[in-house]
Parts: structure tokens; sequence; C-alpha cells
């Protein structure tokens, strides 16, 4: 913490990720409430803008290794502060009409540019932090970063149920767009050596490298089975994050006599969840940051994500035998699952990102963060797509126990694998 540039870069960050709290909050929320709880649109918003992010990430990667990463950090910061500000105008004039395709219109072309400008912005400041930080540092820089993490699923979504609703969302929307400016402004002061690469930037270029760190990830076969298993946990995590939750909150909670409805909204509860996670990342990020980094990490990843499917499906199977009977008595069991799963997620991820960013050579480190983001989140907007129409068709029990079933068959796979335990 006496390093000055990591102090900015956290600061920086910690700003906009509360920024991306309060809007991903709000958003879900608000495309749920003008279109009369329409699943499959909120699912499409987010099919489409995963999509977007997915697809830029391929060149994200490149561009992040060729340009100059401190200024990528704190221009996508601004870029984003201003696209949102300026977007308020049209959007209130469509609220002024109650002229509902015209809001959808405004928050598509935001959610679109937003998660381009974030393609490019991941790999760079993912790829930052070891040249700012000594290699030996390395855990306890991605332990502080974790913890950050947490204090924003915890305060940060806390703050976004409060603000959602106390606040007009023109208010909201104006604040989150403060925020990337004021993260940018601290990101503006970052100071770290570039040199800059010759060799012009074209769609050849970008191409060859991508296929040069699909090449290195091949020669780690270990990390690729990871990445491909990462792939489709995702998938069936997303549908219960991003559809369930709000839906069950919109529909079996507010039409209950809820846990502690008496001074609670019903979205807050998805506060709670997020803030029952971030108590358990917290935790064990504390814990982990101060252990020393094991050389090996297969094992523990393994361990720890066998540990996230047990809990995934223990929670599946309650929903479907409470939430009917005894939606309170659920409730409860999903905050403590939600609780073991902040424990487990860091268990899983805070080692094999150090092991990575030790690992990999640093001229490569943005592209191989690009082609995980793209393993890793390839699937999501499908995974999006296809939550909001079970959702629609088959009801919210089904979709958890389909979701459920595939996290366990994707912890067996990789759980089994040997080349994992050799990482």
């Amino acid at each position: 913490m006496k390093n000055r540039n990591f102090i900015l870069l956290f600061q920086g960050a910690l700003t906009s990720s509360l920024a991306a709290s309060f809007y991903s909050f709000a958003i879900s929320f608000y495309i749920l409430k003008i279109t009369d709880n329409n699943a499959f649109i909120q699912g499409f918003y987010l099919f489409l803008c995963g999509l977007v992010y997915v697809a830029a990430s391929f060149a994200g990667g490149v561009l992040a290794d060729r340009w100059d990463r401190v200024k990528i950090v704190y221009g996508t910061d601004f870029l984003k502060g201003f696209l949102i500000l300026l977007c308020l105008f049209p959007l209130s004039l469509m609220m002024k009409g109650n002229n509902i395709a015209g809001q959808l219109a405004v928050l598509f072309i935001i959610g679109i540019i937003n998660n381009l400008l974030a393609a490019v912005f991941t790999p760079a400041s993912s790829a930052l932090i070891p040249e700012i930080v000594e290699t030996d540092q390395l855990m306890k820089a991605n332990s502080l970063f974790s913890i950050q993490n947490s204090f924003v699923s915890i305060f940060g979504v806390l703050l976004a149920s409060l603000f959602y609703a106390i606040l007009p969302i023109r208010i909201l929307f104006a604040g989150i767009g403060i925020l990337y400016l004021i993260s940018g402004m601290t990101e503006l002061f970052i100071h770290v050596p570039f040199v800059r690469k010759e060799e012009k930037i074209t769609p050849g270029l970008i191409y060859r490298d991508f296929v040069q760190a699909l090449q290195y990830l091949y020669s780690m076969k270990g990390l690729l089975i990871i990445i491909i298993g990462a792939l489709f946990v995702n998938f069936f995590f997303t549908p219960v994050s991003s559809n369930l939750i709000p839906y069950l909150i919109r529909t079996d909670i507010a039409n209950s006599d809820y846990l502690f409805h008496e001074f609670m909204e019903p979205e807050g509860w998805s506060a709670v969840f997020s803030a029952m996670i971030g108590i358990g990342s917290v935790l064990m990020a504390v814990f982990m940051g101060a252990h020393k980094q094991k050389e090996k990490i297969g094992n523990t990843v393994k361990f720890w994500l066998g540990i996230l499917a047990v809990i995934f499906s223990a929670s599946a199977v309650s929903y479907v035998l409470l939430h009917k009977h005894n939606l309170n008595l659920f409730l409860l069991i999903f905050s403590i699952a939600m609780f073991l799963t902040g424990i487990a997620s860091v268990g899983t991820n805070l080692p094999m990102n150090t092991a990575i960013q030790k690992m990999v050579e640093r001229d490569m480190l943005a592209k191989i963060n690009s082609v995980m983001t793209i393993g890793s989140q390839g699937l999501i907007p499908f995974a999006s797509l296809s939550g909001g129409l079970v959702l629609s068709s088959f009801g919210t029990g089904a979709l958890f126990l389909t979701c459920a079933a595939g996290v366990l068959v994707c912890a067996v796979m990789i759980c089994l694998s040997p080349e994992v335990s050799k990482i």
C-alpha cells in the first residue's frame, strides 16, 4: 500500500466497480419494471451485451498488449462516464412520454458501447497489476483487489438497492456517470513506463496475435482445461444470477409476506445475497493473502470448485422443496449458501489468477487474459438468453435444477483431470 501507482489503480478501480455495480443492479430491475416483468427482454439485453463483450475481446487483449495500458484504463472510464451523462437527455424524454421502446433503445445503446469499452479495459487493467507490483507481492495485491470486489458486492449492492428505491432512475444514472469520471481522474496520475511498438495494428495482426495466444495456452494444457471448464461453469451460473434472482424477487418475494418486509423492499434481498457473497469473499481473501502462495495450485482449484458445485446443487434442491411452502426458510438457506459461495469462489480464483500472472510472459499477459475472458464468458450471452426462455416456459424450479446439474457435471470433469493437478 506504499506503492503510489498501486494506490491510484486501487482507488480508481474501486470507484469504477461501484459505478458498474450500481448500473448492473439498476438496469436488470428497471428493464423488468418497464416491460411488466418480461424475462425474455431482460435475457435478450444480457445476451446482446455479453455477445458484444466477448466478440470485442478478440481484439481487446491484442490492443491492451500494444497500447499504453494506463491510457486505456483511464480513457475507457472517462468514455463510460460521458456516455451515460450524454444519454440522460434522450432517456429523460422517453420517460416523460412513457415511450417504452425508446427507453429500451437508449439502454441497449449504453449497454453495447459500455461492453465494447470493457473488452479493452479488462485485459489492460489485469495486465497492469504485475507492472506496478513486485512478483513476491502479487498474492497480496490480488487479495486486496479481491477484498475490494467483495466490498463492492456488500456495500455497493446495498447502496444500489437503497438508491434504486429512493431515487428517480435519471438521478441514479447521473451519479453513475460522475463516478466513472472520478475513477478516470484518479487513474490519470498512474505513471508506468511504456514502449510503443512500431508495428501497425491491422486485422491481420490482431488475428495473428490471437492465434499466438491460443497456441501459447495449448502448451499449458492444465490451464486450458480450467478455462474450458470455466466456460461451462459460467454458462450454468449466469441464468441464476442474472435471470432467476431478479425474476424471483419481482414475483415470488414481492407477492408474499417475505422476511423483513416491514422495513426492506423486495429488491433488498438481491443486495442481501450479494452481501453474503461479499462477506465470504472478504474472509477468504484475507486468509489467503496472509499465507504464502503454493507452488502448485491445481488441487486447490479442484477442491474449492467441488465445494462450489455441492453448494449450488443444495441451493437448487432447497428452492424446489421450500419456495412454495416456506419461502422465508429458503431465503435464509440461500443466504448462507451465498456466504459459502463467496468463500469457494475466492478459493478457486485467487490462486489461479496469481499463478497466471507469475507464469505468463508480460507481453502475452493481456492477450491471455482476453482469451480467458472469451473462454470463461463466451457462452454467457447465450446462457442469459436461454435462461430467459426457460424461465418463461418452464418456471424458476426447472431453471435452477438444470443449472445446478450443469455446474456439478463440469466440476466433476475438471476434478477428474490429471493435467489440472500439475498446475
